[in-house]
């Protein structure tokens, strides 16, 4: 139901998506610098493309990939508000999780 809500509503460029998903992509695009990702990890035209570089921090392997986790989990968090908070669940929808140990 959430591609159909973004087909059915012909989004044909950043301009024309919901006000929270514009503000909700600005803040993730730099959420890199938050996480010690560097300077440079937001590049392109209005900080829309993230680049992040592990090999430039030089701290121990373990640091990094807990960075990525983190940095991650943040950006599920911000989608998933913004898509619970816009996109109605169709009426009967069952949710299901799945876990992995």
């Amino acid at each position: 139901y959430i591609a159909d809500y973004f087909s059915s509503n012909n989004f044909s460029d950043y301009a024309s998506l919901p006000w929270t998903f514009r503000i909700i992509h600005k803040s993730l695009a730099c959420r890199c610098q938050y996480f010690g990702f560097g300077d440079n990890c937001c590049l392109g035209e209005g900080n829309a493309e993230v680049s992040l570089s592990l090999e430039d921090l030089d701290i121990p392997e373990e640091e990094k990939l807990a960075l990525v986790a983190e940095y991650r989990d943040d950006v599920c968090r911000e989608i998933s508000f913004a898509l619970g908070e816009l996109i109605p669940v169709p009426d009967g929808w069952v949710e299901t999780t799945t876990t992995t140990t």
